[in-house]
């Protein structure tokens, strides 16, 4: 079990008789999610993007603990978490995220997502507008660009034909890392070797699952509804979500703040987590 120092770790694997974060219109049950933990303070739900569990958030838990109480979890299909028949929606994944706060007792959240993670964010604002204090969408748009969907069906494509599994993560890392981060040998390489040992694999049917969730997603029309602070950050050399579309959700959200870190790519928050995390703590609502 990965295990971050002062955190808390929960696995949960089935339901109890309560029936948690219903949301009008949401399709389905929603999925316990195993979760971590840390810190004490205002709550603060960190969402991560594809393929990836709590353990993205691994470098920016001892950064936040001081200030929040943060809690990291899996999403469906992700980790611990279980999987459930797809394809999923950002919808239903954001009925995941409030029905674990429910379990917890938190009816007030700060909530950062990352790529599909800040797809879940936003559906959370939108459909519990007064669960949600603040948004900070990292990596993320309203709609998925069509580079984000050809990508994703090349990864796809290469995972279905058994494609060798070092050069699948280097070809993920072409579209996730910075120049800089790829020119950097002991950065891929210890970048390869996480994720080809991962602590929990995800199989393909969970990671296509996940992916029909970006590629679904369009919140443009709907944009008006969030009413609550947003800020945007956005890496310059992001493939998977150009800069275009990450503009377009700073403009579609009313107040918004667009944050752009010049020489970093989609992953740029865990490239630079403690810059990422600065730019969080400063943004945040005073309690």
């Amino acid at each position: 079990m990965y295990c971050y120092d002062n955190t808390r770790f929960h696995a949960w694997h089935q339901f109890g008789r309560r029936k948690l974060g219903r949301m009008d219109g949401n399709p389905g049950s929603p999925i316990r999610l195993a979760f971590a933990e840390a810190g004490d303070g205002p709550p603060l739900l960190l969402l991560a993007g594809l393929g990836c569990d709590r353990d993205f958030w691994a470098g920016h838990l001892p950064l936040l603990a001081g200030r929040v109480r943060a809690i990291a979890p899996d999403n469906r299909g992700s980790g611990e978490s279980a999987a459930g028949p797809g394809p999923y929606s950002a919808r239903e994944m954001a009925g995941d995220a409030l029905a674990l706060l429910d379990e917890l007792g938190v009816d007030r959240v700060d909530v950062v997502g990352h790529s599909l993670g800040g797809m879940i964010a936003l559906e959370m604002a939108l459909a519990a507008p007064s669960r949600v204090r603040s948004l900070a969408l990292a990596a993320t748009a309203a709609r998925a660009h069509p580079r984000t969907a050809a990508c994703l069906e090349v990864a796809a494509g290469l995972w279905e034909r058994g494609c060798a599994p070092e050069l699948l993560v280097k070809t993920f890392l072409t579209w996730t890392t910075s120049g800089r981060c790829l020119a950097d040998e002991e950065f891929v390489r210890r970048a390869v070797g996480r994720q080809l040992a991962p602590r929990v694999p995800q199989s393909l049917e969970a990671w296509k699952a996940q992916a029909a969730a970006v590629t679904g997603f369009d919140a443009r029309g709907r944009l008006d509804g969030i009413r609550c602070p947003a800020l945007v950050a956005a890496g310059d050399e992001d493939v998977l979500f150009p800069l275009a579309v990450t503009r377009e959700l700073a403009e579609g959200i009313e107040g918004a703040r667009l944050a752009v870190s010049p020489g970093t790519g989609h992953n740029g928050v865990a490239e630079d987590a403690p810059g990422f995390c600065g730019t969080l703590l400063e943004f945040l609502p005073k309690a």
